[in-house]
């Protein structure tokens, strides 16, 4: 917890905001290099670990701050919100997607019955000049 105030980290929702922390980390007055932090500084904020948690682990909130409950009831709705949402979103483009099928098997069916018909119109056509030559034939 003191290297969250001591490094002016943000604490979101009970977790350390380690990114968004105001701290930077100091320059060489001369060369512009970064220096690192003094041991006995990081001795003193970031080392004071729990369960022999990492610095790293440390910093990003990992240990040091009791949970909150509401915040992880907070992101639990959250995350439900989200599954549920991605669920609809699914089950939606599943839907649209057995409607193109559908309508692409429709389309098909209207078009081969459109070729059946156009193929019985033209034999019946055909029979008729048949027949109409047949009968020109025994008339004449």
């Amino acid at each position: 917890v003191r290297c969250v105030e001591h490094y002016g980290l943000k604490v979101v929702d009970g977790c350390v905001a380690w990114r968004s922390g105001e701290f930077k980390q100091p320059l060489h007055p001369k060369s512009g290099s970064a220096l690192p932090c003094r041991p006995d500084k990081m001795v003193k904020t970031i080392e004071a670990k729990r369960g022999s948690a990492s610095r790293l682990h440390v910093c990003r909130g990992g240990t040091g701050l009791p949970p909150d409950p509401e915040a992880e009831a907070k992101r639990r709705a959250k995350d439900e919100l989200r599954r549920k949402e991605e669920a609809e979103r699914a089950r939606a483009e599943a839907e649209e997607k057995k409607a193109r099928e559908r309508a692409k098997a429709e389309e098909l069916r209207k078009a081969e019955e459109a070729r059946l018909a156009e193929a019985t119109r033209a034999r019946v056509e055909k029979e008729m000049q048949e027949r109409e030559e047949r009968e020109k034939l025994e008339v004449a």
